[in-house]
């Protein structure tokens, strides 16, 4: 069991118990957090220091995007462990990629493991997402993403200072919650948004900042369709869609791109789906809290 801590002020209790539970019930614990202000007797097996200077809650959302990102390098070295000892879990595909639903629907069940002929090296895939991840960090500060995301602090700020509302939203892992916590400003989350929640809470002129995945559409929301029903103005972040080039959002006052690339995936795995671990959701993050600080230094 895997339990990262943002923060002690917020984590520390549901920590202590959390772990204290698995234990109980016989599992292996693995705590992620900063060693500054630790409190004392968190019963743990592993603890992976994700190296923050301080674990208060304003250092909790970069900290949050650490744990995420230790979290993955602690996932790919226990398969690579695995591949050392002659097998492999199922690893699951994103859903946005041709034939996953078929491929993963194959893997049942997932408490299987597989044998594998093809082991990997103790350290070589948790470096290789590493530095995707150093590559991320590179691209969300290249000027071009940089201008777009103060063209979107700029009309937030107007918006708000002109008494306006601003809306939160988002199709990702992870991150629709983290819309709502520790902001430094005053929006609206709606976290995942679904047609009825978009008619009920928002109203015609709200400006609204939506974080997607690979397109404004997919197969489960008509977002685009929502959005412009209920007369919202936009701030769009997403990739591309490789299969339909229109799937966008034309109507949009500021786009920022994301730069992960399409599958998501970054670490080669020797066996299918050939790779794990995704960076979208630490790339989301990035924009979404540089966003905000740039909205309240404006």
């Amino acid at each position: 069991m895997l339990y990262a801590a943002r923060s002690w002020e917020e984590d520390a209790v549901e920590a202590g118990t959390a772990l204290r539970e698995y234990r109980e019930l016989g599992w292996r614990t693995v705590l992620i957090g900063s060693c500054a202000g630790m409190p004392a007797g968190l019963s743990c097996e592993l603890f992976l220091d994700n190296g923050a200077a301080s674990a208060s809650m304003e250092e909790s959302p970069v900290n949050f995007i650490a744990n995420l990102a230790l979290g993955w390098m602690w996932i790919v070295e226990f398969v690579a462990a695995l591949t050392r000892r002659g097998v492999h879990p199922h690893v699951m595909q994103s859903m946005f990629v041709p034939g996953a639903a078929e491929f993963n629907k194959s893997l049942e069940p997932k408490d299987a493991l597989l044998p594998c002929d093809t082991s990997a090296p103790a350290g070589e895939l948790a470096d290789a997402y590493l530095r995707c991840v150093r590559w991320l960090l590179d691209e969300v500060a290249r000027p071009e993403i940089q201008d777009r995301i103060t063209a979107a602090a700029r009309l937030i700020s107007a918006q708000l200072g002109d008494g306006g509302r601003v809306i939160t939203a988002c199709l990702a892992h992870a991150v629709p919650g983290e819309m709502g916590r520790a902001v430094k400003n005053q929006y609206l989350n709606l976290g995942v948004p679904r047609e009825a929640d978009v008619r009920e809470k928002t109203q015609p002129g709200d400006l609204l900042v939506y974080i997607g995945y690979v397109g404004i559409d997919n197969t489960y929301y008509e977002h685009g369709a929502w959005f412009k029903a209920a007369g919202l103005r936009l701030i769009t972040s997403f990739i591309d869609d490789p299969f339909n080039p229109d799937n966008r959002a034309p109507d949009a006052l500021v786009h920022i791109p994301q730069s992960w690339v399409f599958g998501d995936a970054v670490v080669p795995i020797p066996f299918p789906p050939g790779k794990m671990a995704p960076l979208s959701v630490i790339n989301q993050l990035l924009l979404f809290r540089m966003l905000d600080d740039k909205v309240y230094v404006l």
